[in-house]
């Protein structure tokens, strides 16, 4: 089947392959349509070969993501996800979701680049894939820079720790603002005083605004 891309197609590509894979809902708020919509564009991508729709869990809505042919017509750089990893998979979610709140407080000219991104960037430096990288990076729009951490279900303190003490040899990032579930807030709240750069807040899901 034939189709004719928009620009509006290909920029999907672009963001969808940053974070991976989104849900309908997700890709219907980042265009700003309703969920038929995005269906019925879907169904015409995906038949096309540029976007595969999968059904990861049981009695669960599918996600979205884009083949190798849709990364070929958008001109990216960035390698399509080969694979949806399950562990992480309700956190990269969630990071999407964060993504959305963090643009809509800020406004225009705030950008949101996905832990994809980032390792794509960091590979390219030739820097390899050694020491941590933040879920995300938020930049607003005067040119300030932030690592985005999600930290839903509690880490062991050891990990924490390793992953607070490599941002103190990194001068890229104005601050690591973490966003947490109310029980493991407490726990990151303490790291505060050891580490100045670290902003910790409450994250209770995509209705919520984490900077209100």
């Amino acid at each position: 089947m034939s189709i004719k891309l928009t620009d509006r197609d290909l920029k999907l590509f672009h963001w969808l392959n940053g974070f991976g894979f989104a849900t309908v809902d997700q890709i219907a708020k980042h265009w700003d349509v309703s969920n038929v919509c995005v269906y019925r564009r879907m169904l015409g991508l995906s038949t096309a070969g540029y976007i595969t729709h999968e059904r990861i869990f049981h009695g669960k809505p599918g996600v979205y993501r884009v083949t190798a042919e849709g990364v070929k017509v958008a001109g990216g750089e960035l390698s399509p996800l080969k694979k949806i990893n399950l562990q992480s998979y309700h956190h990269d979610l969630d990071v999407l979701n964060l993504s959305f709140s963090l643009l809509e407080a800020h406004g225009q000219g705030s950008q949101f680049l996905p832990e994809r991104w980032l390792r794509h960037e960091k590979g390219l430096r030739g820097v390899g894939q050694k020491g941590h990288i933040p879920d995300g990076v938020f930049a607003t729009s005067d040119g300030q820079k932030y690592a985005i951490e999600l930290e839903i279900s509690l880490k062991g303190s050891r990990r924490r720790k390793k992953i607070l003490d490599s941002y103190l040899k990194n001068f890229d990032y104005q601050e690591v603002w973490y966003f947490c579930s109310r029980e493991t807030f407490q726990r990151l709240d303490e790291h505060k005083n050891n580490y100045k750069f670290l902003k910790v807040m409450e994250w209770h899901g995509q209705q919520n605004n984490p900077l209100g």
